[in-house]
């Protein structure tokens, strides 16, 4: 789809969006109709009362979830525009650094669709390779959380004002900022949520997610009639950082799963080096050059502090293959 409105389109358009966004649907749809093919019966719908309400009610914890997560994910922009004075240019602010976090809040949400299988097979065989997973994994995902707010603290004017030229302020860099912090925050949620999804911790999952509807609420209705854009961010920030802490200590009240001394150290030594050359080791060089070697000095120390290993990663495509 990018490919298409790139190079195929030369004025970009809603109209055209919402056609290549409907033919990519269309795709995938006609792709998977056909990888599943043999295990059709028919393709016509077939309804069962009793089995919809049966699935309905063994469901509703899960769709509860699911609608309290988007309340404190989604509903700060509403809030924004309604609340404050000038509401559309504040959530225009918002939205620049916004479209960014959903992308990553994507990759992240697609790392757990591959661990959710993997953890609940785990969690019902009792492994105890289950803790070591975890490291494994966190040390990915909250490292390249770490990394992405590295990189965005040193060149986020940059990277804003290649997507949106000069339609960027001094108060939209500092909205992305705070987003890239609830990002990292967020990171938290991918393993822990998932994690006790995995084993079936629902009224936990609930009642954390109830907090974080609170908690986004109350604080956006008091920090963005004086602070705007700034305070909604302000806001996801300390929203994702609740609900990441509440996760973490359920895990490791209920499952026994938490971080140990020697990952936490792996990510203090990691965010410590890349942070302190950048900051000693001054360079006269474009923006540009500068995103690129920042790039770089994440991937370097992502391998010498074992924040990526692809050694672990192959071990936990083999876990999901096996569930399969």
């Amino acid at each position: 789809m990018g490919s298409a409105l790139l190079f195929s389109v030369s004025s970009i358009t809603i109209y055209n969006f919402v056609l290549a966004q409907s033919i990519c649907y269309l795709i995938t749809f006609s792709l998977a109709l056909w990888l599943i093919r043999k295990q059709l019966k028919s393709i016509l719908p077939v309804f069962d009362l009793s089995y919809i309400l049966d699935i309905l009610k063994r469901s509703a914890p899960y769709a509860l979830l699911v609608l309290l997560m988007m309340l404190y994910n989604r509903s700060d922009v509403v809030i924004l525009k309604q609340i404050s004075s000038d509401g559309n240019y504040q959530a225009g602010i918002y939205a620049q650094g916004y479209r960014l976090l959903d992308a990553f809040y994507m990759l992240g949400m697609i790392f757990a669709g591959l661990l959710f299988p993997v953890f609940s097979r785990m969690i019902h065989q009792h492994s105890k390779d289950l803790m070591a997973l975890v490291q494994v994994t966190g040390k990915l995902l909250i490292g390249g959380a770490i990394g992405i707010l590295f990189i965005v603290n040193y060149n986020g004017s940059y990277i804003l004002h290649l997507i949106y030229g000069d339609k960027v302020d001094n108060e939209s860099i500092t909205v992305f900022f705070y987003l890239m912090l609830a990002f990292a925050a967020m990171s938290f949620n991918f393993i822990f949520g998932t994690l006790l999804t995995a084993g079936g911790f629902l009224k936990s999952l609930n009642f954390s997610a109830l907090l974080g509807v609170i908690i986004s609420v109350f604080s956006n209705i008091y920090l963005i009639p004086t602070m705007g854009a700034l305070g909604c961010a302000i806001s996801a920030f300390i929203t994702q950082a609740f609900v990441s802490l509440v996760l973490v200590i359920i895990s490791a009240r209920s499952l026994q799963v938490y971080f140990n001394i020697r990952s936490i150290i792996s990510f203090v030594l990691y965010a410590g080096s890349i942070f302190t050359i950048k900051q000693f080791v001054p360079l006269s060089i474009s923006a540009g050059s500068s995103l690129w070697l920042d790039i770089t000095l994440v991937l370097v120390f992502s391998f010498v502090f074992s924040i990526i290993d692809f050694n672990s990663l192959r071990k936990i495509w083999k876990l999901k293959e096996d569930t399969q």
